[in-house]
């Protein structure tokens, strides 16, 4: 089934809205998927209008906490993930001194509009990690504040 939804735009359902949109995220435009949490309906909570809408209009800052957010999760996990890879450390859990050497390192995948809280708008932003191939890197932001930053689990 297919939607043209006046906010998220194209969308398409196989037990959520799946559409596309483009994000700026390490200076750089990219595509991810935008995922709409709802039945086959195509109805959606104001919160998820506004929680879309709001992220889209503060995107450079959003993206600027988040990407910090990151930098700071990968320094606290480095360590343990530069012992597991032994040899292979300067290949998947490299020391870097700046969120601008954190490009090789995590790609930005989905953009997910939750609607399990009516009263929060709540968006979760996914990442593929080279550090962490299995689990990658979640980011929850709860009224356009990052809420929770860990593992993808730890968001989902």
């Amino acid at each position: 089934m297919m939607l043209n939804d006046d906010v998220f735009g194209n969308l398409e359902y196989d037990m959520s809205w799946d559409g596309k949109t483009k994000v700026t995220f390490l200076g750089k435009e990219v595509e991810v998927t935008l995922r709409v949490r709802g039945d086959e309906s195509g109805k959606f909570l104001d919160t998820q209008k506004q929680a879309y809408t709001n992220f889209m209009n503060q995107q450079e800052t959003l993206m600027l906490d988040v990407a910090n957010g990151i930098f700071d999760y990968y320094n606290s996990v480095r360590d343990e993930y530069r012992e597991i890879f032994g040899d292979d450390a300067d290949i998947y859990a490299p020391i870097i001194n700046s969120v601008d050497e954190l490009a090789p390192l995590v790609k930005f995948t989905h953009l997910i509009v939750e609607n399990f809280d009516e009263a929060d708008r709540i968006i979760l932003l996914l990442f593929k990690s080279k550090w962490d191939t299995d689990m990658g890197v979640g980011v929850m932001l709860r009224n356009e504040q990052i809420d929770t930053l860990g593992t993808q689990d730890d968001v989902l």
